[in-house]
């Protein structure tokens, strides 16, 4: 049985930001994409993922998964970082945000949660009380963590793609890694590297994605 798509919220541009919903297990997982829209590769593994998960719904026992694949959806029709607002979501959540940026593509917005992107998000992430979460990301390289906890399902990722464990070494404000800190949910961030076709990315990162998901 293919799950149908629902709405966490809508875009700027009033473009529905859609969740799936897979498992009734009563661990809770979320995996979010499309934070900004000109990372191509990271939605289209979200996207992929989503796809083998509604292939092999028998792996998701005990559990229960959200895919947001496309969380930024007006940046990702304009392939651009910002939002239709020309705000970095990733830097307009709640928690350490600041309102000063030092280039545009870092604009915190006029106030923390001032984009419907991002406050939608912090309201569902609210909403579901996720047990660990993925954000997929490019083009680092390597993978981020937020909080001990997800140190730990980094490095069980990093054992089936071999990328490096890293925190990313620079101050983030108002930032989603932030925002989970503060609520206590391990979040990792797979940074993706800036080329590979979408084939070659899923095939090398399938068996990491499914490790962050069975995770015990």
């Amino acid at each position: 049985m293919i799950p149908e798509p629902f709405e966490i919220g809508r875009s700027v541009l009033d473009a529905p930001i859609l969740c799936t919903k897979m498992g009734k297990g009563e661990e809770v997982v979320l995996v979010i994409g499309g934070t900004h829209g000109d990372e191509i590769i990271a939605y289209e593994l979200a996207e992929s993922f989503l796809d083998d998960a509604i292939k092999n719904q028998e792996r998701l026992e005990g559990k229960t998964i959200y895919f947001v694949p496309h969380h930024n959806p007006d940046a990702i029709k304009a392939r651009s970082r910002v939002n239709a607002n020309q705000v970095d979501i990733n830097r307009n959540f709640d928690q350490s945000w600041l309102p000063d940026h030092e280039k545009s593509k870092y604009n915190p917005g006029n106030s923390p949660l001032s984009e419907p992107e991002s406050r939608h998000m912090a309201n569902f992430v609210k909403a579901i009380c996720p047990a660990r979460i993925l954000s997929i990301h490019s083009p680092l390289d390597y993978i981020d963590y937020d909080g001990e906890a997800a140190k730990f399902l980094a490095e069980l990722m990093a054992a089936k793609n071999k990328m490096k464990v890293q925190a990313i070494p620079y101050e983030t404000p108002g930032s989603f890694g932030k925002f989970c800190l503060a609520l206590n949910i391990p979040l990792v961030t797979l940074e993706l590297p800036k080329v590979g076709s979408k084939e070659d990315i899923w095939s090398w990162q399938r068996e990491a994605l499914w490790a962050f998901i069975e995770a015990k």
